[in-house]
């Protein structure tokens, strides 16, 4: 059975970050509030987004780690919108070395990064992002196995799975995985359905959101409109039966971008989205 889990993305909003014309919300939390939201929310995991944390090496992380480890069993989702972007941010290894280390220290096996985004694709072409982050990528994977962690890079709106799969083979390296965030896999024109096969085994996480249906296939932006599972257009239920038949035990994630004005509250939706899939996923142990 899969591990149900939400990405902390989906509490943006509480962090002073507006996307698709959604303002942000209050007074920003603290990581004790949000380790408090995300404690009520009775998740499996929690994928902490490191942009919302503080600087990998200072003091104030130090206590951010410590209250981290009060909550539910953690992990780190490091790169923010363009993390290693299609190779042009060498300069951030060093960072993403750090935060492998974090996630040993807080009992996680597994860090989801970023190697670019919807911008990257639009300002650089496939060959270039492919040659420029396979060495970086080595480098990365062996960072990680040092601290004992594995990385596993998200489809986010930069690369088609297929583009990705080349990438992760162009580093010579079968230690890494593959995030499939299946509302961003339709964003680039890739079958949400499909990718799961293109990805097969080295898919160790999934992102699960919903897309209302006039956003569903357009071409990739930031703050795209989502909607909890279950209530937008995207084969959600024929995923997670794909997923069923081959078995797969990874972490299943909810990660919300610009819920649409019906839902006003992320944790809420949150709760909403978590019941779903535990509904959904009790079935797997039925059959």
């Amino acid at each position: 059975m899969p591990l149900l889990g939400v990405d902390t993305y989906t509490f943006h909003r509480r962090f002073g970050v507006e996307r698709g014309g959604r303002p942000a919300l209050g007074e920003p939390w603290t990581i004790t509030d949000l380790v408090m939201a995300v404690r009520d929310l009775d998740a499996d995991i929690v994928s902490y987004q490191t942009l919302f944390l503080p600087d990998a090496a200072s003091a104030a992380c130090a206590e951010a780690l410590a209250t981290i480890r009060t909550g539910p069993p953690a992990m780190f989702s490091w790169g923010g919108d363009l993390g290693l972007d299609g190779g042009r941010r060498p300069d951030l290894m060093r960072e993403l070395g750090q935060w492998c280390q974090h996630s040993a220290s807080v009992g996680a096996s597994l860090m989801r990064i970023v190697v670019g985004g919807p911008r990257t694709r639009r300002e650089t072409d496939f060959a270039e992002r492919r040659d420029r982050l396979a060495p970086l990528l080595r480098e990365a994977c062996a960072i990680a196995e040092s601290c004992g962690v594995s990385l596993a890079i998200e489809t986010h709106a930069d690369n088609t799975v297929d583009e990705l799969l080349e990438i992760v083979e162009a580093t010579g390296d079968g230690r890494i995985g593959i995030v499939l965030d299946v509302a961003n896999a339709s964003r680039v024109s890739d079958d949400p359905l499909a990718a799961l096969d293109v990805v097969g085994p080295l898919m160790t996480m999934v992102h699960i959101r919903d897309l209302p249906a006039e956003v569903r296939d357009q071409e990739a932006r930031p703050g795209e409109p989502c909607v909890p599972p279950g209530s937008g257009s995207l084969p959600l239920e024929e995923i997670l039966q794909r997923l069923r038949e081959t078995h797969f035990d990874g972490v299943l994630a909810l990660e919300y971008v610009a819920l649409t004005e019906e839902w006003p509250d992320e944790v809420d939706a949150a709760r909403v989205g978590l019941a779903w899939l535990r509904s959904s996923t009790e079935k797997w142990s039925a059959t």
